[in-house]
């Protein structure tokens, strides 16, 4: 196993595979909670036999993330950590696991990102761990889960990135999928979103939104869409 994935991976494995609690059924993953992790929350206060992972690379926002806090409505449970929410302290991209630069934006933390910012001011630009989803789903216990139920992606202006770093996973092994579609001029990248969408569509996915977020189901599944609600807190 790859040393970067090894670290960043190693309080959720047991036997080099992802643990999941005996008595959760159901997983999805949270790419970019920011401080309060709402839709973590949102998930997990609807249902019981959910898991959630989290994946967070900014340091101060991790931080939030465990300590807890309510100066937003909808924030993370702590007492959910290690139970039913696992929190992951790493970016996702495409390639190869490393370090990469991050910048951490002043005032609203969840600005923060892998690019690097028009007009947010800078806090502090920092180096953070690197790894794909595709490193991330090689050692998830598939043998107990046919799909994960939802990926939910708000990273910044990396979507696209993330996407294309689950590999053949996105095809064969993702039920729903929530990206943001663009964030504008935000960030010093130069975004694709019309290519991204047909990327995802090229993967076997039906769109149902396009928007500032776009919504996605997988045609692999299309037998369960009416028997499985999917569940996403859209962005105020």
């Amino acid at each position: 196993m790859n040393q970067i994935v090894k670290e960043v991976l190693k309080d959720i494995l047991v036997d080099d595979k992802i643990f999941v609690p005996e008595n959760l059924t159901r997983v999805k993953l949270d790419v970019g909670t920011s401080i309060n992790a709402p839709n973590s929350e949102y998930w997990l206060s609807s249902d019981n036999d959910v898991c959630v992972f989290g994946f967070e690379p900014n340091p101060f926002n991790v931080e939030f993330v465990k300590k807890g806090g309510n100066i937003w409505p909808i924030h993370l449970n702590t007492d959910r950590i290690g139970k039913t929410f696992f929190l992951v302290e790493c970016a996702l991209s495409s390639g190869e696991p490393r370090y990469s630069d991050f910048y951490c934006t002043e005032g609203d933390s969840g600005t923060s990102s892998m690019f690097k910012p028009s007009y947010f001011g800078v806090a502090k630009k920092i180096e953070v761990p690197t790894i794909t989803l595709k490193n991330f789903f090689d050692l998830f216990p598939w043998d107990r889960f046919e799909y994960i139920e939802h990926l939910k992606i708000d990273a910044q202006s990396a979507d696209f990135d993330i996407i294309k770093g689950a590999e053949e996973y996105l095809k064969e092994k993702v039920f729903y999928l929530s990206v943001e579609t663009n964030t504008g001029d935000q960030y010093q990248n130069t975004e694709t979103p019309l290519e991204m969408k047909k990327y995802i569509e090229d993967c076997g996915f039906n769109c149902n939104l396009w928007q500032s977020n776009g919504n996605f189901s997988n045609k692999k599944f299309e037998h369960l869409w009416d028997k499985i609600e999917t569940k996403f807190l859209e962005p105020n």
